[in-house]
C-alpha cells in the first residue's frame, strides 16, 4: 500500500474517532425529536431536542473532512483507490457498498414531507443547505438563499434541522463502518 493510500487511510480513521468522541454523539444516543405544541390563539410552536447548535457545530467542522471532495479523508477521494489494486478486492467492495448505501439514502426524501415555495427538499439537499447556507460556507449564495427561505417558516425549519442531524448520525454509522474496513486493511484492527 502506497504512503499516500496509508495517510489517506489513517487521517480517514483519525477523523472518524475524533467524530465518535464528540458530544454530538451523546446527546443524538440521548434522543432527538420534534415536540409541536399550540395553544388557543396562539401559533405552532416547533422544539427540538437533541444535539445543541455548538455540539453540532463541532461535529460539523469534523465530517467535512468525509464530505469535501478535495480532501484526501473524503468518500470521493477514497473512492479513486477502488479503481486500482492498492487495496484488496474485499475493501473495495465493502467500501463502495457502504458509499452507495450513503448515496442512496441522501438522495430519498426524508420520511416527512416538507414543501418550501416549491422546494421539497432531498436529504441531500438538507444536508448541503444546512452546511453550506446555514453553518460552514455563507459564500454559497443558492444554499443561503434557500437556507433564509427555509428560516421564514420556523416549524419547517425545525424539522428540516432535526432531520438534519438525523442525515448527520446516518452519516457517522457509514464513517465508523469504513474506519474499521480501513483498520483492517492496515492491519491496525484491534477487534
Amino acid at each position: 500500500m502506497k504512503v499516500s493510500t496509508r495517510a489517506a487511510l489513517t487521517l480517514f480513521n483519525e477523523k472518524a474517532e475524533k467524530l465518535l468522541g464528540l458530544s454530538f454523539v451523546q446527546k443524538v444516543q440521548s434522543g432527538v425529536e420534534v415536540n409541536i405544541s399550540w395553544k388557543r390563539d396562539e401559533p405552532l410552536k416547533a422544539t427540538r431536542l437533541g444535539p445543541d447548535p455548538e455540539s453540532i457545530d463541532a461535529f460539523v467542522l469534523t465530517i467535512r473532512f468525509f464530505i469535501v471532495g478535495n480532501e484526501s479523508s473524503s468518500f470521493r477521494r477514497l473512492a479513486k483507490f477502488t479503481e486500482s489494486d492498492e487495496l484488496s478486492p474485499g475493501w473495495r467492495e465493502k467500501f463502495m457498498e457502504a458509499r452507495d448505501f450513503l448515496n442512496k439514502s441522501l438522495d430519498e426524501y426524508p420520511s416527512f414531507q416538507v414543501e418550501i415555495n416549491g422546494d421539497k427538499p432531498t436529504r441531500r439537499r438538507i444536508l448541503f443547505v444546512m452546511l453550506y447556507g446555514g453553518l460552514a460556507h455563507a459564500n454559497d449564495d443558492e444554499m443561503v438563499s434557500a437556507y433564509r427561505l427555509w428560516e421564514r417558516d420556523p416549524i419547517a425549519l425545525t424539522l428540516l434541522q432535526n432531520e438534519f442531524v438525523i442525515i448527520l448520525t446516518q452519516t457517522l454509522k457509514v464513517i465508523a463502518y469504513i474506519a474499521k474496513l480501513n483498520a483492517k486493511e492496515m492491519g491496525t484492527s484491534t477487534g
